[in-house]
């Protein structure tokens, strides 16, 4: 029972990975149950929003959804940071803000709020996105045939619903099928760029997007598809009859049969192994991850750089990128250590487990215990905990125990247990507080403790 509900509480409190979470939304208002309501609280403690609804979902962008009635049969409305309700009881389904708008349903049919709570979209339709770059796409008819169109900032209609697919690709633009096969780039105002030309459409990364046309005769007279990087003009930078993967930082990634080569576009020459290579990453930051070798199970893996010589050699049997901290962490023969960027093994392959670097240290585990390391892989916490998650804001979270029985402690970066005391339950800080519980909980008997360790909300008093 604590296992599942434990769960649920991470689920519907947005923390991810339990107390790895690094969640950073702007959250000025914290969902309580108080006698089976809910209501709000400030990060002092303070009750904001009284205790009186059925069901309330945290804040994100600064609104949330609150529900009165059973959850099938209730009705959801929006309410504002200031505590006040934007709308009435009065929609079926309701969704958090995204860029400005709240997304919900109405007897079945789609339509978005503004923030001040005013219809923008009607309910009238079978289906609705997202809002991107001041527009959504919006959709009648059943699933198997529906028709897509694009309303704008002010609900209007500036694509009419005569289209299979239409995506966002960033950018401006907005990818359109008519059936679903052959694609067009629109951007409100130009309308339709193309008559339909391409079999394939990606999205705009950094300024740049790579399509495919549809067959056409090459040079032999045979039929074959071109592939082409476009900017955000959409000129084309470069082209090719062989598949582009990818392209970044003036590098393409070319597919051929099993293998892909990359080719710096500005005079085509081939970067790195001429016979290329069975797996290629995208080009970042002037580096790429490339796999060697036919058997995925024996393929190893190493880092090359724009110039395509090799950073890291190929001898692991994984690596990931590198993270903001410069360091990259890398799997051989079962267990794990980090890389620098200049490709040296900075942190020694020694750990069965580890997490990620953050504050500048990391925690890892042998021999079933865990503890912490600093970026030169020097063991700075000792290996005494049972479990050991990532640093966040300041404080790790740790467990002495097993999962359901053990006591969990809020730690320093220098090791000592903050606060002075453990919890059964503890999260990772999301803003000002943190979640704990005591004893067999269910949803909603969860409390918070700020940064001075004060439990500022305890539902058991």
């Amino acid at each position: 029972m604590k296992k599942a509900l434990a769960i649920l509480l991470l689920v519907q409190s947005g923390l991810v990975f339990s107390q790895q979470s690094s969640t950073t939304d702007d959250m000025q208002l914290y969902r309580v149950l108080n006698n089976g309501l809910w209501g709000y609280i400030d990060a002092s403690g303070a009750v904001r929003v009284p205790a009186q609804f059925d069901y309330a979902f945290p804040f994100r962008n600064g609104f949330s959804v609150v529900r009165s009635g059973p959850e099938r049969e209730g009705l959801r409305a929006f309410i504002s940071e200031s505590g006040d309700l934007i709308t009435d009881f009065r929609f079926d389904r309701a969704y958090h803000f995204v860029n400005g708008f709240g997304k919900a349903v109405v007897d079945g049919k789609w339509g978005f709020v503004t923030e001040t709570g005013e219809t923008l979209v009607t309910f009238i339709w079978d289906a609705a996105g997202t809002f991107s770059d001041g527009h959504v796409a919006v959709g009648t008819g059943s699933f198997r045939d529906r028709r897509w169109g694009l309303l704008d900032a002010e609900g209007r209609l500036v694509l009419p619903n005569a289209y299979r697919r239409l995506q966002y690709a960033g950018e401006g633009f907005w990818r359109v099928s008519v059936d679903g096969e052959n694609w067009a780039l629109f951007r409100p105002g130009e309308g339709v760029l193309q008559e339909f030309p391409y079999s394939r459409l990606g999205s705009f990364v950094d300024g740049y997007l790579v399509a495919e046309r549809a067959q056409r005769a090459d040079q032999d007279g045979e039929d074959a598809p071109l592939y082409e990087v476009l900017d955000a003009r959409l000129e084309v930078v470069y082209s090719s009859r062989l598949r582009i993967n990818a392209y970044s930082e003036g590098i393409a990634e070319i597919r051929e049969g099993d293998r892909s080569q990359y080719r710096r576009v500005a005079d085509d020459t081939v970067l790195g192994a001429s016979e290329g290579y069975e797996r290629a990453g995208r080009f970042t930051d002037g580096r790429a991850i490339v796999g060697i070798g036919d058997n995925w199970r024996e393929r190893k893996w190493g880092v090359i750089a724009a110039d395509g010589s090799y950073v890291v050699p190929p001898l692991f049997d994984g690596i990931e990128r590198f993270s903001g901290e410069g360091l990259a962490r890398v799997r051989v023969s079962g267990v794990y250590g980090f890389l620098d960027t200049s490709g040296r093994l900075a942190v020694p392959a020694v750990w069965e487990r580890t997490g990620s670097f953050s504050d500048g240290l990391c925690p890892v585990m042998r021999d079933g215990k865990w503890g912490y390391i600093d970026s030169s892989g020097t063991l700075v916490i000792g290996l005494e905990y049972d479990r050991a998650w990532d640093f966040v804001d300041g404080y790790a979270v740790v467990r002495v125990g097993s999962r359901s029985e053990g006591t969990r402690y809020y730690i320093a970066p220098d090791g000592s247990v903050a606060f002075g005391r453990g919890f059964e339950w503890a999260y990772a800080f999301k803003g000002p507080l943190a979640h704990i519980a005591e004893g067999d909980f269910d949803e909603g008997s969860f409390g918070y403790i700020n940064r001075d360790g004060e439990v500022v909300w305890d539902p058991r008093n």
